[in-house]
């Protein structure tokens, strides 16, 4: 799986012009905590021999297996908007491109 950059570091001015994304770098954080909660209570979630035998998984390591897999999904989504709105942070604005020049 490709790596993905991690995202800019928030500022004020870039929060003013998009708020959502300081609740999506918290999400974003508190998600990966929860994989770290899941990791430290099951150990044997980071390799995929457990997935092949679901007999012999607990209750809970199979949910815990499912929860990493949406995480992971609504993690590359959250960076996909990201970059998506660092794109639109970055074109001119409409006025910029409305203004007249005198001749």
């Amino acid at each position: 799986m490709a790596s993905v950059p991690p995202p800019p570091p928030l500022t004020p001015r870039t929060l003013a012009r998009a708020p959502e994304l300081g609740v999506i770098t918290l999400l974003d954080e508190t998600l990966h905590l929860a994989l770290l909660a899941l990791a430290a209570e099951h150990p044997t979630l980071d390799r995929g021999d457990h997935r092949h035998d679901r007999s012999r998984s607990s209750p809970t390591l199979c949910l815990a297996n499912r929860i990493v897999d949406r995480v992971q999904a609504l993690h590359r989504l959250l960076d996909r908007y990201r970059a998506a709105v660092t794109d639109a942070l970055a074109a001119p604005e409409q006025d910029e491109l409305d203004t007249d020049f005198d001749f």
